[in-house]
């Protein structure tokens, strides 16, 4: 069964590729061919592309440019297989570009083959790492296939490796509004995006945006999949499968909407008490939960069971204080080690979209060892992820308490800053990174930004033109560019 044609699935690659992407094959009426069937992309007559494109295959089977351009033909056209196989082929004949792997994954999401999208997806970043565009792709994949919590991952990634990749900020802040109920977070990753696309930004308004008011022409954004939330009592026995398989952080999301939902209902709140106090072994939210429980059911039989726990508790996070006073004085060689643990925990359980967990783990990690000014910058960045921007700023900042030179933290505290239109703050963080480091790419992209929205054209073309000297292939480079050339002489 065919599936009709997509105008654009995300904002994540453009869809025509140029011929000179790929060198292979030999000459003649073969790259006249190629040139023909490009040119028809070009102005969208795909069958006439197609024609072509067939010919150019036929005279240059080894011409990775033919094959892939085939594909996109194919694939405008609804003929999704004939697609997929003509991508599998130009991935073959061109190993070190990622773009083909790209392209099928596009496909094979259109066909919802969310399996073999992502295992393509796998192969196109270790072409190339950490590339914010395949990041991006894997996140559509989970988002499409109703992952949200995989989704959120593969986005933060995308902007942990560049905070001011467009479509990233774009698709999280479509992920945030829809499938998190996060509105504040929505607002400060949507407004991020306005800043770094500008005048490409279909949306340019932010109720629209927020009331979901569809623009006049066709947005690129993650297709939006309707989710009926289940009920509270729904919620807690999916939690409980949920813990059954250890998927610990799932089920605290479910038992924190199901709290929501009925915050009367006595099963949710313990439930939650009982994670964080049995599962991720969170002291501090476990005797705050089983408070609550206990003043607000006191007469519930398991109100004397949280009573006992409380109990239990309160001396371990008196003696845990005192462990932090001495800690703080001299780390002992067993605390230094018990630190480094927590700290490998928290990366575990931030690699697993675990929040909390991870939250908790650099904590420990860091109240153990308060050298450790690496597991205050991961704690930022999980802060962020959440959308917790106070909190994050506040992480950055004491990172740089304890490194002054972390380079990479005074970066995301510009970035935050930002994102809360404090830019005074943000421009003295990013000098700092200048004074030490004057060639950091991503610091003169930031400020190109700032100096852009804060209308010093002649600063802002300087950050931007050394960007794009320093990261000519970075994503953003393009918008940069097509800044610079829409400036022309004006200042």
């Amino acid at each position: 069964m065919k599936t009709s044609p997509r105008k654009s699935a995300c904002m994540v690659f453009p869809a025509v590729l140029l011929a000179g992407l790929f060198v292979s094959g030999c000459g003649g009426s073969g790259e006249s061919n190629l040139e023909e069937g490009l040119a028809r992309l070009r102005e969208n007559n795909y069958q006439l592309a197609v024609k072509s494109l067939e010919k150019a295959v036929d005279q240059m089977p080894d011409n990775a440019s033919a094959r892939c351009n085939l594909g996109i033909a194919y694939w405008k056209l609804g003929q999704h297989k004939d697609a997929a196989s003509c991508f599998k082929k130009a991935a073959e004949l061109s190993p070190e570009d990622v773009r083909p792997l790209e392209f099928l994954a596009q496909v094979l999401m259109d066909m919802q083959n969310w399996n073999e999208a992502r295992s393509v997806l796998v192969q196109a970043d270790k072409r190339h790492p950490l590339s914010s565009r395949v990041l991006t792709s894997m996140a559509l994949v989970e988002f499409r296939a109703g992952n949200n919590t995989q989704a959120l991952s593969r986005l933060t990634q995308a902007l942990n490796a560049d905070p001011a990749y467009a479509p990233a900020l774009y698709n999280m802040a479509i992920l945030q509004r829809d499938r998190m109920n996060n509105k504040e977070a929505a607002t400060n990753y949507f407004q991020n995006y306005l800043k770094i696309a500008g005048s490409n930004s279909r949306i340019k308004d932010m109720p629209q945006f927020l009331n979901k008011v569809p623009p006049r022409e066709p947005v690129q954004q993650v297709p939006v999949k309707v989710v009926k939330q289940p009920p509270a009592d729904s919620l807690i026995t999916s939690a409980r499968k949920a813990i059954d398989k250890q998927e610990f952080d799932s089920a605290l999301e479910m038992l924190k909407q199901a709290v929501s939902k009925n915050p009367t209902d006595p099963a949710a709140i313990w439930e939650l008490a009982v994670l964080y106090d049995k599962q991720l072994k969170y002291d501090e939210k476990a005797l705050e939960i089983y408070l609550k429980f206990v003043k607000q059911f006191p007469k519930e039989p398991r109100a004397a069971v949280a009573k006992k726990r409380i109990d239990e508790i309160q001396p371990l996070i008196k003696q845990l204080s005192q462990q932090k006073q001495d800690i703080k004085s001299v780390p002992s060689e067993k605390n230094l080690e018990a630190a480094q643990n927590a700290f490998q925990e928290g990366l575990e359980y931030q690699n697993d979209q675990k929040w909390d967990a991870a939250i908790a783990s650099y904590k420990r990690a860091f109240d153990l060892d308060n050298s450790l000014s690496v597991a205050l910058y991961n704690l930022g960045l999980v802060y962020k992820t959440k959308g917790d921007l106070n909190l994050s700023k506040q992480a950055f900042g004491q990172a740089l308490n304890v490194e002054p030179n972390m380079t990479k933290a005074h970066y995301m505290l510009a970035v935050v800053y930002n994102m809360q239109k404090e830019n005074k703050y943000a421009i003295e963080e990013l000098n700092k990174i200048f004074r030490a480091d004057p060639d950091y790419a991503k610091a003169h992209l930031l400020m190109g930004v700032i100096m852009r929205d804060e209308n010093d054209i002649e600063s802002a073309k300087a950050h931007f033109t050394k960007y794009i000297k320093l990261a000519p292939e970075d994503p953003s480079a393009k918008m940069a560019q097509e800044w610079l050339n829409s400036t022309g002489n004006r200042r």
